[in-house]
């Protein structure tokens, strides 16, 4: 198998040399037969070539906490039935650290069609991660606040409504969504809202409270 690998165009200098972390692996055994350091680098280990299977990783767990066995792993199915798999993965390192990875396996087939191993090019989304939970407790609060929070691009147009400003205004957000902010500012105070925008679209803060409604910039 490993013969039919090699068959694959300078595939061993172009892991090598690609910033974003590579690993080989040979079919049906699922040996590791190639991999680049920043794949080392986000295992926090060197596995021996050639003699572990699957994925370098000491340990390997789905998003949800659940350990996940190297050879239930997405470069185990693409091994085993072709295609491509795509998904995050958490990696336990040596030291006990984790690390969340977005995996992209896809199938080696050699000039006849057959699977011959599959590639799996792999980066950290921890980051990513991180911000996506912090926005989701983010909308989370404003969903559920009892002030009235309205969000507002910087030309003016209502781009968040919550239920509490449903009751203040008594616009559904359906109908507020997209509609200029001056639907719920009355004449009088127009010109406030206009010095409002323009402090926004320079990057100042905004403060004061009107109405009950907290404005978002």
């Amino acid at each position: 198998m490993t013969d039919r690998l090699a068959e694959i165009p300078d595939l061993k200098a172009l892991i090598a040399q690609l910033p974003v972390a590579l690993c080989v692996c040979e079919a049906p055994s699922g040996l590791i037969r190639l991999y680049n350091r920043r794949a080392a680098e986000l295992w926090g280990r060197q596995p021996a070539s050639g003699q572990e299977r699957f994925c370098g990783a000491s340990r390997l767990f789905l998003t949800n906490g659940t350990y996940l066995p190297h050879a239930q792993t997405p470069m185990a199915e693409v091994l085993l039935s072709g295609g491509e798999r795509n998904e995050d993965l958490v990696i336990e390192r040596p030291d006990g650290s984790r690390v969340t990875i977005r995996v992209n396996v896809a199938a080696l087939r050699d000039a006849h069609g057959h699977i011959v191993g599959a590639l799996n090019a792999f980066h950290d989304v921890s980051e990513r991660r991180l911000t996506d939970a912090d926005a989701a407790r983010l909308a989370s609060i404003v969903v559920s606040a009892e002030d009235a929070i309205i969000g507002k691009s910087l030309d003016g147009h209502i781009m968040s409504w919550n239920r509490a400003a449903e009751l203040m205004f008594g616009y559904t957000a359906a109908e507020a969504l997209g509609k200029s902010i001056t639907m719920i500012i009355p004449p009088e105070r127009l010109q406030e809202e206009k010095i409002i925008i323009d402090r926004l679209s320079r990057g100042e803060s905004i403060h004061a409270l009107r109405d009950g409604a907290t404005h978002q910039g």
